[in-house]
């Protein structure tokens, strides 16, 4: 016999639109300090959210376990991809990054810089970035940089 009755789907319905909408992926903004005017070539980021680095086993008697939590994880890394332009700004803002030390520091918005819902601020940022793939047969897709960024996110909204 299932459980999805009428009375059942219209309590979950109920419960879900009271928790409101969803948070739309793209609706987000990646913004380097110092290099605001690209932020609208940023196509991927991590959305930086704290939480345990890991799980500490901890032995017990007769040879059993538990867990305890590590130290919240402030050092981030995830996926990063850029859009270039035709007049290489991605590539003249990476040279200028790495002329000042390699590290910038950047905020994330969920909206827009203008009209942000919440933001988080990114310190001592750095990216890894993968060899660029060029390929003479493709002709529909636009040339992305891609990689990882590494960042320590503290909480500061």
């Amino acid at each position: 016999m299932t459980v999805s009755n009428e009375a059942y789907l219209k309590s979950v319905f109920d419960s879900t639109v009271a928790l409101g909408d969803k948070v739309v992926s793209s609706d987000a903004q990646f913004v380097i300090e110092g290099f605001e005017n690209l932020s609208i070539l940023m196509k991927q980021f991590p959305w930086p959210i704290l939480s345990s680095q890991g799980e500490i086993e901890v032995p017990g008697p007769l040879g059993s376990k538990s867990w305890q939590a590590q130290q919240v994880a402030t050092a981030v890394q995830g996926p990063f991809s850029t859009f270039e332009t035709n007049a290489g700004q991605i590539q003249d803002m990476l040279k200028a990054i790495n002329e000042n030390g390699g590290y910038f520091n950047a905020r994330v918005f969920e909206g827009t810089p203008e009209n942000p819902k919440r933001s988080a601020r990114l310190k001592k940022c750095f990216l890894v970035l993968d060899q660029v793939d060029r390929d003479f047969e493709n002709r529909a897709q636009l040339m992305m940089i891609s990689g990882t960024i590494h960042y320590h996110y503290h909480g500061e909204q």
